[in-house]
């Protein structure tokens, strides 16, 4: 009797270490999975604070070129605006001391949706040297993208270079948006 006691116990033990074997190897495993996971995780946050913090460093540069982009934006006439910029035109001729014309005028399809369109205008007077010359120099610096595409200038009367009457016909670019 004694012999099948040691062979129950045996067997019993045999059991229960067969069983915690089992268990041992379940959670060796589960501690290989979740070993996995947690490092695909940790992977993902640190991706996470890296697409965060470029994100960030982009809405700081895009702050700091808001006043860029406002800047160039304003060197463009909106198409609504387009009579009030032809009337600057014309003031300034005046103020310059020419007689201008503004006539020929068209505006060109935008490129592409959104896009700028070209505004095509051509401005012809008369005037004196100095005062053709001023009126050129003053489009140039208006603070438009406006484009001198073609300018002429001849001499209509008078023999004095100063004092006599010149006629220019000026044709301008300037992009509109939309």
């Amino acid at each position: 009797m004694k012999l099948k006691i040691n062979t129950l116990l045996i067997s019993g033990v045999s059991l229960v270490l067969g069983i915690l074997l089992v268990a041992l190897g379940f959670v060796v495993y589960k501690s290989y999975a979740y070993k996995g996971e947690i490092a695909s995780f940790l992977k993902a946050s640190r991706d996470a604070e890296v697409i965060a913090s470029r994100q960030t460093a982009l809405q700081k540069n895009l702050q700091g070129s808001k006043a860029a982009i406002d800047a160039i934006d304003a060197r463009f006439v909106r198409e609504t605006e387009v009579s009030l910029f032809i009337d600057m035109l014309e003031r300034e001729a005046d103020i310059k001391g020419v007689t201008a014309n503004i006539g020929s005028i068209s505006l060109d399809a935008a490129a592409s949706a959104g896009g700028l369109k070209a505004l095509r205008m051509r401005i012809d007077g008369t005037g004196t040297w100095a005062q053709v010359i001023r009126f050129t120099s003053a489009l140039e610096s208006l603070p438009y993208a406006l484009r001198v595409e073609t300018a002429s200038v001849e001499k209509v009367s008078s023999d004095d270079t100063s004092s006599g009457s010149w006629r220019f016909v000026i044709d301008l670019r300037q992009y509109v948006s939309q």
